[in-house]
C-alpha cells in the first residue's frame, strides 16, 4: 500500500482533518465540540503555536491520517481564554444535547489539564504530541509510525528540544494506544487518574 506523508496545508486541509477527527476520536473533547470548533478555532490557534508541526497521510488524494505536535504548552487553555464565548457556547450546547457525555468529557479535560502541570515540571525544552489518528481501514499499515517518524525528524531540527511527550490513557484503559507508543520508543513516565504520560527522548 503506497501512501504519502506530507506537511499539513493551512487553508486547505482543515475541513478534511476536522471531519476525520470527529469520526476517529468521537469521545475526544474537541470532537464533541464539533467540526466547526476544530476547524475554525482549535486548528487556527494551533498553527500560531510555537514550533507547530503537523503532517497528514494521503492515499489516492484522500487524507487518511494526521498528527499534530507543538512546543508551547497550554494550547487548550489558550483556546478557552482567547475564544471564551465560542468555547462556552459549544460546551453548553454539548451539555444540553448530551449531558452525560458532556460531563464525562469535562472530567477528562480537567484530568488532562492536571497532567499538563505535571509535564511542565520536566523541562521547557519539550514538544507535545497533541493528536494522532489514522482511519480504521488504514490501520496496521505502519501509517501511524510513519507519521511519528516524520514529525520526530522535523522536531529534531528545532533548537533546544530534548523530548516529545504524549498524554494518553493508561494501558489498563486503552492497551492498544500504550502498545503503539511503546512500539515507537515512547517510555511510560507517569500514570495519573486513568491517564498516562509517555515520553520519547531525542
Amino acid at each position: 500500500m503506497e501512501f504519502l506523508i506530507r506537511n499539513f496545508k493551512v487553508e486547505c486541509d482543515e475541513v478534511e482533518v476536522a471531519c476525520l477527527w470527529v469520526q476517529l476520536l468521537p469521545k475526544d473533547f474537541m470532537a464533541l465540540l464539533g467540526e466547526s470548533f476544530i476547524k475554525d478555532i482549535y486548528l487556527k490557534e494551533f498553527f500560531i503555536s510555537c514550533g507547530a508541526v503537523s503532517k497528514v497521510a494521503v492515499f489516492n488524494g484522500k487524507i487518511v491520517g494526521f498528527i499534530l505536535a507543538a512546543k508551547s504548552e497550554g494550547l487548550l487553555a489558550r483556546v478557552v481564554f482567547k475564544k471564551f464565548l465560542a468555547f462556552l457556547f459549544s460546551w453548553l450546547s454539548l451539555i444540553f444535547k448530551k449531558p452525560i457525555l458532556g460531563f464525562k468529557s469535562t472530567t477528562s479535560v480537567l484530568s488532562y489539564l492536571m497532567l499538563s502541570q505535571i509535564v511542565m515540571q520536566h523541562s521547557k525544552n519539550q514538544y507535545e504530541l497533541c493528536y494522532i489518528a489514522v482511519s480504521e481501514e488504514f490501520q496496521n499499515h505502519s501509517i501511524g509510525s510513519q507519521l511519528i517518524i516524520s514529525m520526530v525528524n522535523e522536531v529534531k531540527d528545532q533548537k533546544n528540544t530534548d523530548s516529545i511527550y504524549v498524554k494518553t490513557y493508561k494501558s489498563t484503559t486503552n492497551g492498544s494506544a500504550a502498545r503503539f507508543y511503546e512500539s515507537n520508543l515512547f517510555l511510560l513516565e507517569k500514570e495519573f487518574t486513568g491517564r498516562a504520560i509517555y515520553r520519547l527522548f531525542l
